[in-house]
């Protein structure tokens, strides 16, 4: 006899902190959802710096003193020629055990009702005649499985492999990645409470290097590059990491983890959803186009997806111009998004002299000061009027994102 396909009314595709966070919603909603990880450990092998804002955070009421690993109060911003400048923001932050969070964010999606089975992938979308989709295909430990479901919420990462099953273009170019490798380090010289950002192209061209203390004497320590810049000539983002852990710890200390990654850091106009098909976390690309934060990011963005497509179930529209709602409605809940793309493409524009000059601005009006009551906008204006040179970049902060 046939093998009689299981029924639900979502699959989440992607058990990290938008899929299960989306789950959980649903979950709560009383939707039977199943929550497709790949991976044998939800909160494994996931790359990420760590580092979350306390407001940001905040409103999903996780973090307990087991999940953080170190505050963060400051920030370091050293320039290409050694021009540095310190920030004061205290309790701006915190850097993360991250594993632990997916992990208790996938059980609480469990704990609320979700089937979460790790070791599951989405691999095909089954639709009748006329578009609708009726089911999902998953590859699983024990063979291929099928699995009737009126919607899939696509939350499985950049490369966004459910959304282009779906019909939906996720193709990102190189010069929309910021192209990334970290190593976790002991035994290194840094203060702990303060985040370390670099930049040059000498050091990261397009991006930035990053030291993010976790506890005394270890760190996450990483580079992020746009790889299409002139300056990366062809080199990777883990040959960039090699040579900061040369310049800033002069090759002393151990490293003890190591991991690569993208991140997508434009904004720009899209399609999110398919009929019964809608995306979040990376997979709809909410990550921060300047810093490529994106804890708190997938987060929100999952619960946003996750409230519309149950409100569509309800309605019984799960049409794509319905799903969609939800990837429009996040960057309009999320305008600082925007703010940020327009902020990347100013810095994109500076060379080396200019950036040294930015740093140098940003010493004269703020080192050692408290800067808590500021936006990023006004922020960057004040450093732009604050070095004259840097001010014919101003007009692209008003360019359309």
């Amino acid at each position: 006899m046939p093998e009689i396909p299981e029924i639900f009314d979502v699959v989440v595709a992607g058990g990290g902190l938008a899929g299960a966070t989306a789950a959980r919603v649903l979950a709560q909603r009383g939707l039977r959802v199943l929550l497709a990880e790949r991976k044998a450990d939800p909160g494994a092998l996931n790359y990420c710096a760590e580092a979350v804002s306390a407001r940001s955070i905040a409103p999903f009421g996780l973090l307990t003193p087991d999940l953080i690993a170190a505050p963060v109060d400051a920030g370091l911003l050293v320039g290409p020629g050694g021009e540095r400048a310190r920030l004061l923001w205290p309790g701006v932050g915190y850097v993360l055990h991250r594993d632990r969070l997916m992990r208790r964010v996938f059980e609480l999606a469990v704990a609320a009702g979700a089937d979460g089975r790790l070791q599951h992938e989405v691999a095909a979308l089954e639709r009748d005649r006329d578009g609708t989709l009726r089911g999902v295909v998953l590859r699983t430990p024990a063979g291929v499985a099928r699995v009737t479901c009126a919607a899939v919420l696509a939350a499985d990462g950049i490369a966004g492999a459910v959304g282009r099953l779906a019909g939906i273009d996720t193709r990102l170019s190189v010069a929309e990645v910021l192209s990334s490798a970290q190593y976790r380090m002991t035994g290194v010289d840094i203060e702990v409470g303060t985040l370390e950002f670099w930049i040059g192209d000498g050091i990261a061209p397009g991006g930035y290097a990053w030291v993010f203390p976790r506890a005394p004497s270890e760190a996450n320590v990483g580079v992020g590059i746009i790889a299409t810049r002139p300056s990366a000539a062809g080199r990777t983002a883990t040959a960039f990491l090699k040579e900061f852990r040369r310049l800033r710890f002069q090759n002393v200390g151990k490293i003890s983890g190591y991991i690569t990654g993208g991140i997508p850091v434009l904004l720009r106009d899209a399609a999110t959803a398919t009929q019964g098909v809608l995306s979040a976390g990376d997979a709809l690309r909410a990550a921060d186009p300047l810093s490529a934060a994106g804890i708190a990011e997938a987060m929100a963005s999952a619960r946003l997806a996750a409230e519309t497509l149950a409100t569509a179930l309800a309605q019984g529209d799960l049409s794509a111009r319905r799903l969609a709602r939800a990837g429009q409605e996040y960057f309009r809940q999320h305008p600082r998004l925007a703010v940020m793309a327009r902020i990347r493409r100013v810095f994109d524009r500076l060379d080396d002299q200019e950036k040294g000059q930015l740093v140098a601005a940003c010493r004269e009006a703020f080192h050692e000061r408290r800067i808590d009551d500021m936006d990023a906008g006004s922020f960057f204006l004040r450093l732009l009027r604050a070095s004259p040179r840097l001010l014919r970049h101003a007009r692209h902060l008003l360019a359309p994102a």
